[in-house]
């Protein structure tokens, strides 16, 4: 974890949506690896906080797991609210909430609290407010089978650039990513492939 703060140094301004598409494919990779690994199909949270911290790190982004969000938090067990991970760089902070669909919770997914989460709480919190440029994204990491038979119904938005898309178009200087737009990604390795997407909320 690294202190959040303004970095005294730091200069200009980043483009965030590329480097969202690279935290998508890290994560659709690394799961491949652990899965092959782990001879299984199974994700867990803990798990893939490395490709999280690694992404950050080598964007060069200050950055921390588990953002408290003091304000909308309540004073009870549980009633602590977070964002699974926040980077910032210069007046630009990001917030980030990880879902990872297996066969145990698919028929539960649904991205709205953690839309609401970011669309309010985040944004209002005071020690985000304050940030010039304030971005929200939802990503989901999912077994290509199970990401299949998830309703469209359960995402916010359903907008989507496929990655080929993408490449295609970037060479024109195609422009990046809307509130609304969603990216989807894949990684196979052998039989094995999975999903890898965002959704764009601020």
């Amino acid at each position: 974890m690294v202190k959040m703060g303004m970095p005294p140094r730091s200069r200009g301004h980043k483009q965030v949506d590329p480097g969202m598409i690279g935290l998508v494919r890290l994560c659709a990779a690394y799961s491949c690896y652990i899965c092959m690994k782990k001879q299984d199909q199974g994700l867990y949270e803990a798990a893939m906080r490395f490709p999280q911290m690694e992404f950050a790190q080598a964007w060069t982004w200050m950055h921390m797991l588990e953002y408290p969000l003091i304000q909308a938090s309540g004073s009870g067990p549980g009633a602590k609210k977070k964002v699974d991970l926040v980077i910032q760089y210069n007046r630009q902070i990001v917030g980030i909430e990880f879902k990872f669909p297996t066969e145990r919770n698919s028929s539960t997914f649904s991205q709205t609290n953690d839309h609401a989460k970011l669309t309010g709480d985040f944004r209002n919190e005071p020690s985000v407010s304050s940030f010039s440029h304030i971005y929200g994204f939802l990503v989901t990491i999912s077994n290509k089978n199970i990401y299949s038979n998830l309703p469209s119904s359960r995402f916010v938005h359903n907008n989507n650039v496929l990655d080929e898309s993408w490449l295609a178009k970037q060479g024109s200087r195609w422009k990046l990513f809307n509130v609304g737009d969603s990216f989807v990604t894949e990684c196979t390795v052998g039989d094995l492939t999975y999903i890898g997407r965002f959704d764009k909320v601020l």
